[in-house]
């Protein structure tokens, strides 16, 4: 089994993976579909580091997919001639599903699904990986070629988050004003987090460094984009994350943002709203459509891109009053 090793980091890979790479097991997004014999036993790949974990392997005629302190095990039983693995996970679950062919002919299919709060690849590993041209390397030609690409990145997260149907991991149950289980929007900061695992993705394929809660001179910006140019520069992008219905939303395209651009001598920002009106939450009180225009009109700063980001929770088609159990 090949071994790549960088100080506390080991990634390891069985012969039978035909055609995975390093590259794969770097990844917040990945499926893989392998055909093992019922003899196999061993670990079929792993990622280790100190903040990070992945895993999977058949011991004992049970199959398990480990990710941090998440897990999923499958038995495949005694009479299995040989079986199929598939896996597959983004941020926020995966699933194991093993179809089994018995000695006797019959097929079984088995999986397991798995909920996980938003995990994402630690930026030293991804750093590592980078190091040792593990990951796809891309320069842009211009800043501005770089921006197109981080906008449509954002917009492809915000797809994701729609297609996975994960709109629910950006709310709160609480207990408001004497109604149980009331649902609210997370914190700024735990939203930050998952939106940040769910463009890491992109990063990793378009080739530039994603960084979460970084410091600068003026506070600390929620997420904080470099990438290279064709002359050996850097092009660098803070991005404010910002609740629609906040009562200084104008205060952080304004004033914070500029700030942050200023403090880490970046050349773009983007000032990323977070939409959550829907049937359960009514706020902001006015049309999405005419705060997008309000603040388009407040933006003084042409380095300064304002995205609206929705996060709300979609009615079913199939009923016009939407009931979340």
């Amino acid at each position: 089994m090949p071994i790549t090793k960088y100080e506390d980091t080991y990634i390891q890979f069985n012969d039978q993976l035909i055609g995975m790479s390093n590259t794969s097991l770097l990844s917040n997004t990945f499926s893989f579909h392998v055909q093992a014999s019922y003899d196999l036993e061993g670990e079929l790949f792993s990622v280790l580091s100190s903040e990070y974990s992945m895993k999977l392997s058949v011991l004992q005629g049970m199959v398990k997919f480990e990710r941090n302190q998440y897990e999923a095990s499958i038995h495949i039983g005694n009479n299995v001639k040989y079986f199929f693995i598939t896996l597959s996970y983004d941020p926020t679950k995966f699933h194991l599903y093993i179809h089994s062919v018995l000695n006797n002919g019959e097929n079984i299919e088995q999986v397991k699904t798995i909920d996980t709060s938003p995990l994402y690849i630690p930026i030293n590993l991804i750093r590592w990986a980078q190091r040792h041209n593990l990951l796809p390397k891309k320069n842009y030609s211009t800043s501005l070629e770089f921006l197109t690409t981080l906008l449509e990145d954002i917009r492809l997260s915000e797809k994701k988050i729609r297609d996975t149907n994960s709109h629910i991991l950006f709310w709160d149950r609480q207990i408001k004003q004497g109604i149980k289980n009331k649902l609210l929007p997370k914190l700024e900061p735990e939203a930050a987090t998952g939106i940040y695992a769910f463009l890491q993705d992109s990063s990793i394929n378009h080739g530039y460094e994603l960084m979460h809660e970084t410091s600068s001179s003026s506070g600390s910006v929620d997420l904080y984009v470099i990438a290279t140019n064709t002359n050996g520069g850097f092009i660098k992008v803070c991005i404010e994350i910002k609740k629609a219905h906040s009562d200084d939303i104008e205060h952080g395209l304004k004033e914070q943002l500029p700030e942050y651009i200023r403090g880490k001598n970046a050349d773009y920002g983007i000032y990323l709203v977070l939409s959550y009106k829907c049937e359960k939450f009514e706020r902001p009180l006015e049309e999405l459509s005419n705060l997008k225009l309000k603040l388009t009109r407040l933006n003084q700063f042409s380095n300064i891109s304002v995205e609206i980001f929705d996060l709300s929770i979609p009615l079913p088609p199939s009923s016009k009053k939407f009931v979340y159990q």
